[in-house]
């Protein structure tokens, strides 16, 4: 396979692109160690050694970024993509994470749910984990698998909370206050059960 061009691609790395539009990229000191350059014809044996060393860079991104954060693997796909590595490789390095247990989506969803539980609604949590590439149906598993009785008291004690920041009391409220606060608590993603309940003054303190 022959190089069609290569061009700087950040500090010390070098973008290659091959005849038939594939592209990835490598240190400058790989670029010199493959002896590659523009017109170089890579035969096969070369081109095994330095798919050998883009699933090494690969590798030692994955351990990078997760080492610092927990990341959906969608999002970690995106952070490979950005790194120009080929998608090939990304499939693989992916697939050796998850084999080891370090990439988890379910473990990522019941971890983000359990983080928010107090401060967010289920439904921006859905939303959330949505935005964040975790599949519906995994979002779903990690929600059935909370006690939907905690879930209702946790959800009723939030919707307090913003009705006592608020001033809000449903005791003496005139109906069209009332429907308004109801209204907004909707859009925030609360519950009509939660929303009556907290209104009637359940699970207060």
């Amino acid at each position: 396979m022959k190089i069609a061009s290569l061009a700087p691609h950040g500090r010390g790395k070098q973008m290659i692109t091959l005849e038939d539009g594939t592209s990835f990229v490598l240190s400058v000191r790989d670029v010199r160690l493959f002896s590659l350059g523009e017109e170089t014809d890579i035969d096969p044996s070369a081109m095994k050694q330095i798919r050998i060393q883009l699933r090494s860079d690969c590798m030692r991104r994955c351990g990078a970024l997760l080492g610092t954060r927990d990341y959906t693997e969608a999002r970690l796909r995106e952070k490979l993509r950005d790194a120009a590595f080929p998608e090939d490789v990304i499939d693989g390095a992916v697939e050796e994470l998850k084999d080891a247990g370090y990439l988890d989506d379910l473990r990522y969803a019941e971890s983000f749910l359990h983080l928010h539980a107090g401060d967010r609604s289920r439904l921006r949590i859905r939303h959330d984990l949505q935005e964040r590439g975790v599949p519906a149906g995994i979002i779903d598993r990690a929600m059935r698998e909370e006690d939907p009785e905690e879930t209702r008291a946790q959800e009723v004690r939030q919707v307090l909370a913003i009705l006592r920041k608020r001033r809000f009391d449903p005791s003496d409220a005139p109906a069209e206050e009332a429907a308004k606060i109801r209204n907004y608590l909707y859009r925030k993603g609360y519950s009509q059960e939660a929303v009556r309940a907290a209104m009637r003054g359940e699970c207060d303190g």
